[in-house]
């Protein structure tokens, strides 16, 4: 095969247990305690979060929860903007009112996922991975988030456009394409992707940067007519996103397409398959000739990133069979040589050309990897456990993000996103800068918890941000010290934080003198089972602190408690319960427990069949209660929290879509009751309550909820000044009167209560204990259907029609109905007419800030 210019392609550059507690003031990092670099890790994570949103078949847990927060937008959009500040508090009932605040972290950044600098203003735009666009100046200073109202997850690209008469800020989601031009006070939603909204969505935006300014997209999404099926589509804008026009459409995977541009020039790189082509600004479109040549054919490639560098020199990353490969060509894609190898990408953003050097080239998977020959040889910025020493000019793990920008003296940098914040490069990574050590609040918590000892401890376990601890509440946000790095959650007590335990995937860790000057990393101890969750849960023992409970798989099978136990000044040691919760299943996990803290004796598990387990003699004995909600076997339990005041009282909490979602015991865990009106159906992370149980809190896939039990009902208390983000957990501090929420992509926040004792909290609010309600029932075999929608109230109400995989056929209603119970009907077509295949269909009635659904299968 032709190799590249010797000049170009011959250049041969040099490539590339148990710890004691200990009282230094950085971040500890140790490998042997840490697995994030093992294959299969993230995977299980995902995994893991995946199989907590349980629902009955015919059901899309993310459609739902879409739908959720889009009527919740609704409602706070339609009570006008000043709900938007803080200072006035959220009106839960008369007499009782909640303020909310940022508490943090101040300087531990999660992961960013696409930037851009505006050079005219030296600011600097950035998308976190909790949906947030931030905006702050080029040295990483004044940090502001711009869309807390509406979270954008999962972004692609983020561009911004200035001319002498405008300034837009681009973002690309998931289906959509959202402008401003405000800065982003207000946001615009693209026409002509309807289609795509419907079901699909992108794989790669481009901003050209020659003078036409040219937005393509490319894109998956469904045709509703003949063929049925998928497809793959590009689209191009002439406007900077306002409109689009279809290019054309592919039959290859999404994974086989890809497209990329020239610095300074409109004309648009299109790979799909073996097929290389350039889309001309004209529209035309010229193949390259012969087909893509590659060692090996097309045979085996899974996934293909394009990237045009200087000079038009072409590189690409394939991943063939596990292995990846750079290709490059210097003849406009017409021969290819295979140059090297990487460790693979993180994600389809993390590889990139230098647009001023044809030989430099960047490629991030768990590290940042770059070549400055084309691919031959490369080297490493840093390892990733170096990056604790020194977390202003090192690395972080997990590279989501490389791009290379022309400063306007035209200079080229290099903007770096990583699970750890944005970087920032004006060398070729000779060296790097961080530009979230403050002020970027994207932290992403799966535990709060606050030291009842001393409530200026607040102790925080973050998706690989580590084990995090602030000694000094001083109000406003809080900066955090990272004791060791990892992902930790399940933040536990059992001498109201003196001593507290946590879980990292793999292992238990105490920390005995929690309330000690310096946090360092605590006394682990691996789990000695398997079959246990990724993040499994622990509690700690209230009657022997240094005593925790660990939801276990089992050393040979089944499914354990496992006691974790401190043996004073030496170590942790660990003992298998006998019983076994699994019922001989391999496939059942423990995913809760509870101890009773005014009836010690008392210990609650729930399993991840949705069986609940009480013991009322320190877990001697077992009895399996009675469960049984409609849809039961549908319920993932991921909390059990028993109440501080009352032996008999329990909460349990877990996936609420084809069930309630919280359910309270009175007996002691022998009978239950749901506790659901007010609540949508979603994922419940975690509950809290008050010490007179007053008051339980929720903390939710779809934001944070506050059950009143003289009210008998839910509130959504986000009021539209909580940021849209997934609420992970929560900690009601009695003292306080503050519930402390921890979020997946904002960091923690308080929700402090104010109660105005010339008004009765108890007080009933107008609309009641009635609920949206609908239900389905087949009129015919040809497939139509009538849905009977109950209206708690008159306003305005959204019903769409979707398939299982989460496509919008068909659109029943939009529009205000009135109070009652009303009748609609399906012919069993999408909204053009055409007759839609027999399978699982099932409608969702959005309204007041939440939804019901209603299945319905379709028969042909």
């Amino acid at each position: 095969m032709k190799r590249l210019l010797s000049t170009l392609f011959f250049l041969l550059a040099v490539a590339f247990p148990l710890r004691a507690q200990v009282g230094e003031s950085v971040t500890n990092h140790d490998p042997s305690l840490n697995r994030e670099d093992e294959e299969g890790f993230k995977e299980e994570r995902d995994r893991w979060m995946s199989e907590m949103h349980r629902a009955e078949p015919g059901v899309n847990v993310e459609v739902l929860n879409r739908e959720i927060r889009q009527a919740k937008l609704k409602v706070w959009e339609q009570k006008g903007a000043s709900l938007l500040r803080a200072e006035e508090g959220v009106s839960i009932l008369p007499g009782l009112i909640g303020y909310w605040s940022e508490r943090g972290s101040n300087n531990q950044a999660g992961r960013t996922l696409a930037a851009d600098i505006d050079y005219a203003t030296g600011t600097i735009y950035t998308a976190a991975d909790g949906g947030q666009i931030w905006r702050g100046t080029i040295e990483g200073k004044n940090w502001k988030p711009l869309n807390d109202p509406e979270r954008f997850p999962g972004v692609q690209m983020l561009r911004i456009y200035r001319s002498n008469n405008l300034f837009r800020l681009i973002v690309l989601y998931g289906p959509y394409l959202k402008y401003s031009d405000d800065g982003g006070i207000t946001w615009q939603t693209a026409d002509s992707l309807d289609n795509i909204q419907r079901w699909g969505g992108f794989s790669r935006g481009i901003l050209t940067d020659g003078p036409g300014h040219i937005l393509y997209l490319l894109g998956n999404e469904w045709n509703y007519g003949t063929p049925w099926g998928a497809y793959r589509s590009l689209y191009r804008s002439d406007d900077l996103g306002e409109t689009f026009k279809e290019v054309r459409r592919f039959d290859q995977p999404v994974e086989l397409i890809d497209i990329s541009t020239v610095y300074g020039e409109d004309d648009l790189w299109l790979l799909h398959g073996d097929t290389l082509s350039r889309v001309l600004t004209d529209g035309s479109i010229e193949v390259v000739e012969p087909s893509l040549q590659l060692e090996g054919g097309m045979e085996g490639v899974s996934n293909v990133n394009l990237r045009v560098g200087s000079g038009e020199i072409f590189y690409l990353h394939v991943r063939r069979r596990g292995k990846n490969e750079i290709y490059g060509s210097n003849d406009v894609g017409k021969s290819w040589t295979m140059t090297g190898t990487t460790t693979g990408l993180f994600s389809r953003n993390s590889f990139a050309a230098s647009a001023s050097d044809p030989y430099f080239i960047v490629a991030g998977g768990v590290e940042v990897l770059y070549s400055t020959d084309a691919g031959w040889q490369w080297d490493t910025v840093n390892k990733w456990g170096a990056y604790y020493s020194d977390p202003e000019n090192l690395l972080h793990a997990d590279i989501p993000f490389i791009g290379f920008l022309r400063a306007p003296n035209g200079n080229e940098e290099m903007l770096i996103s990583t699970d750890g914040g944005l970087y920032r490069s004006v060398n070729q990574l000779g060296s790097v800068k961080n530009l979230a050590l403050k002020g970027l609040g994207i932290s992403q918590y799966y535990s709060v918890y606050t030291s009842r000892a001393d409530s200026n401890y607040v102790f925080a376990g973050a998706q690989d941000q580590g084990f995090q601890r602030t000694h000094r509440d001083e109000g406003g946000i809080m900066d955090f010290e990272q004791g060791i790095s990892g992902d930790y959650g399940h933040i536990t007590s059992g001498d109201g934080g003196k001593s507290v335990w946590t879980n990292y995937p793999g292992f238990s860790m105490y920390y005995p003198e929690a309330l000690r000057s310096n946090l360092g990393w605590g006394l682990t101890h691996d789990f000695p089972t398997k079959g246990h969750l990724w993040l499994p849960p622990i509690v700690a023992d209230p009657d022997t602190p240094y005593v925790a409970w660990v939801a276990g798989g089992g050393i040979d099978s089944g499914a354990h408690l496992i006691r974790m136990e401190y043996q004073q000044g030496a170590n942790v040691t660990s003992t298998e319960h006998p019983f076994d919760f699994s019922g001989g299943s391999s496939q059942v996990n423990l995913t809760a427990i509870g101890i009773s803290p005014v009836d010690t004796k008392r210990w609650y598990t729930i399993t991840s069949d949705g069986h609940f387990w009480g013991s009322k003699d320190r877990g001697e004995t077992w009895q399996e209660e009675v469960f049984t909600p409609p849809g039961g076997h549908y319920f993932y339990g991921a909390a059990i929290t028993p109440s501080k005041s009352n032996p008999e009282l329990v909460y349990v909490a877990g996936s609420g879509y084809s069930n309630p979602g919280v359910w309270v015991s009175r007996d002691g865990g022998e009978t239950f009751d749901s506790l659901n009106v007010g609540l949508p159906p979603t994922l419940v992370y975690g509950l809290s309550a008050s010490n007179d149980d007053q008051y339980l809190f929720a903390a939710t896939a779809v934001g944070p909820y506050m059950y009143i039990a003289d009210s008998g009902r839910w509130f959504d208390i986000s009021g539209g000044v909580a940021p849209d983000q997934t609420w992970w957990s929560v900690d009601y501090i009695d003292e306080n009167r503050i519930a402390r929420f921890g979020t997946y992509g904002r960091g923690i926040w308080d929700f402090r209560l104010v109660v105005d004792t010339t008004n009765s909290v108890s007080e009933e609010v107008s609309i009641g204990l009635s609920r949206l309600q609908l239900s389905a029932r087949t009129l015919s075999t040809g497939g139509e259907y009538e849905f009977q929608l109950q209206m708690p109230h008159s306003g305005a109400v959204l019903l769409h029609l979707f398939d299982l995989t989460g496509r919008r056929v068909a659109t029943l209603h939009d529009g205000v109905v009135e109070a009652g119970l009303h009748y609609l009907y399906w012919s069993g077509n999408a909204d053009d007419g055409t007759p839609l295949p027999p399978g699982e269909y099932f409608c969702v009635a959005s309204a007041f800030g939440t939804v019901a659904y209603a299945r319905s299968p379709l028969f042909r």
